[in-house]
């Protein structure tokens, strides 16, 4: 599968381990809630290539993602000075 999106680097990287990768959503900057929306409705999220689920709970949006998936929120974790949480 080719990606076109913007942060596909990103996304590229973080599939490559597993994660849930929490995110604070009412601290978010503006222009990321902008990106994942961006991939929310492009429904790159159903590709399984990268994520397996996604929930919304409490504002936060948790998304179990594949070994590419999480190396991708690696990436951009450092990019947005760590306003994506990686956990194991």
């Amino acid at each position: 599968m080719r990606i076109t999106h913007p942060q596909a680097k990103f996304l590229e990287f973080v599939a490559e381990r597993g994660a849930e990768i929490p995110w604070d959503w009412e601290k978010c900057r503006p222009d990321v809630k902008a990106m994942i929306a961006d991939l929310i409705n492009k429904e790159l999220l159903v590709e399984r290539e990268y994520v397996t689920h996604a929930l919304q709970l409490r504002g936060d949006l948790k998304l179990r993602l594949t070994d590419r998936g999480r190396a991708i929120v690696a990436q951009l974790e450092v990019a947005q000075r760590k306003v994506l949480v990686v956990t194991e």
